[in-house]
């Protein structure tokens, strides 16, 4: 058997799984919906944001702005309408969180940009790579809720993070450990942990109950899932990609249904 089939479940991380769109503040215009309109929406905004950096290269705003729409631009590509261009996307973002970070260290908005790009990019890189990527991750997302606990979507990322490593099967975890030295410590208790805050602090942001409903389904606690699958539909669309969620949130319940008959 292949070493990338072996890790195909840790090699896509936090890819395969909806992930979150962009940075705090993210855009709610209606014009942004998915596939090719939003393409060209995002494509005009950062347009204006590169604009404003090739007239004033230190504007701070204008380049976390920039970032910003180039992971939307990234999932549309990757997730929504694939045009190839994803990895192109996500590494330029790379460069626009390390050069944020380097301008500013103790503002948590070049970190989780790091952090987001990161667990997107290991989808496109090799084994190796994706695992230096998740210790990379942990430290930006730590190092935003240190600067900042109650920074949008760096809890929820964090919960992911947990999630995703803490559920890498024994003998993929073995073999991880014995060829790349393992894999960092995480757990599902850390993960409801981080979700939960995520709600706490922004209780409109559907996509976290619908991670920690689907958490919930799969170590088998069928009312919680239920619960916050169902509060996951019940919510009104706040983002450009809530209604998908929605839709995946649902079929979860379907599946909590099969399980309890209810």
């Amino acid at each position: 058997m292949k070493k990338g089939t072996i890790l195909i479940p840790f090699v896509f991380f936090f890819f395969a799984a909806t992930y979150l769109y962009a940075f705090q503040g993210g855009s709610n215009d209606s014009e942004k919906s998915t596939g090719i309109t939003g393409r060209e929406a995002h494509l005009s905004e950062l347009k204006k944001y590169e604009d404003i950096l090739a007239s004033d290269p230190d504007s701070y705003d204008a380049l976390i702005s920039s970032g910003r729409e180039m992971i939307y631009l990234g999932y549309i590509s990757d997730m929504i309408d694939p045009d190839g261009k994803a990895e192109e996307w996500y590494s330029k973002v790379v460069d626009v969180g390390t050069n944020a970070v380097d301008i500013d260290s103790r503002s948590p908005h070049g970190h989780f940009l790091l952090a987001v790009s990161k667990a997107r990019l290991g989808k496109y890189r090799g084994i190796r790579e994706s695992i230096r990527f998740s210790k990379q991750i942990k430290v930006h997302t730590d190092t935003v809720l240190a600067l900042d606990p109650k920074y949008y979507q760096a809890n929820y990322l964090l919960g992911k993070w947990h999630q995703t490593i803490a559920n890498v099967s024994w003998f993929q975890r073995q073999f991880v450990k014995i060829i790349f030295g393992g894999l960092p410590k995480a757990s599902n208790e850390k993960a409801i942990e981080h979700y939960k805050k995520e709600i706490e602090y922004h209780p409109e942001y559907i996509i976290a109950y619908k991670e920690l409903g689907g958490l919930y389904k799969d170590i088998k606690k069928w009312d919680l899932a239920k619960e916050y699958l169902e509060k996951c539909i019940s919510l009104p669309d706040n983002e450009e990609f809530d209604h998908i969620y929605k839709a995946q949130a649902r079929e979860l319940l379907k599946q909590v249904s099969k399980k309890t008959g209810k």
